[in-house]
């Protein structure tokens, strides 16, 4: 197969995804699978993390071990992959509420509305009924996968200064070996259960 013709293929099958809300939910479905897996080991490690001594040099008086051993850890990985998994799920709603005939989008790009991180936005877009709890849930996932996921840092001194450590916190505090944090698990429900 030549380029262009190839090249056509590969438009087609964007399209095509493009225009499918199960795709999305189905990517979902792999991101939240992947989080459980590196949940059930940071869970596991943060039980045996109490044997450890802290080094001296990196703990500050007032620091708890615990925490800054869990947040360099694999919680971030997982809460990031839970954070695509919602944002994917979001997405797939949306374009559920805006193509319901799965027409094939005539487009090479995907729609602006959906190129965001902006988890609220999005539930709010496709009508999701959610508290303020439920809002701060999202927007600490909207950190999480903008940046304190995947960096250290983000792009600005601004941002982390406004960065949301209280949520931040508490989500991590939300999870045991048994559940989720209850906003997040109620996030879910609602996304399931949207029509």
């Amino acid at each position: 197969m030549d380029k262009k013709s190839t090249y056509k293929v590969w438009r087609s099958s964007f399209r095509t995804a493009n225009s499918i809300h199960q795709i999305w939910k189905l990517q979902a479905e792999w991101l939240f699978h992947s989080a459980s897996i590196i949940l059930d080991k940071a869970l596991k490690a943060k039980e045996s993390i109490a044997i450890i001594e802290p080094p001296k040099d990196i703990i500050k008086k007032g620091d708890s071990y615990y925490d800054i051993i869990l947040d360099d850890a694999s919680m971030n990985q997982a809460l990031l992959l839970i954070g695509y998994g919602i944002e994917n799920l979001l997405k797939g709603l949306w374009v559920n509420k805006n193509n319901p005939n799965k027409e094939q989008v005539e487009s090479d790009r995907i729609n602006s509305r959906i190129a965001t991180h902006n988890l609220s936005e999005l539930a709010k877009e496709i009508g999701l009924d959610l508290s303020e709890e439920e809002i701060s849930t999202l927007n600490v996932f909207r950190e999480i996968i903008e940046w304190r996921g995947r960096y250290p840092i983000p792009l600005n001194v601004t941002d982390y200064a406004n960065s949301k450590r209280e949520g931040y916190s508490k989500l991590l505090s939300g999870f045991t070996k048994t559940k989720i944090p209850k906003e997040l698990n109620s996030i879910l429900e609602k996304i399931s259960n949207h029509k």
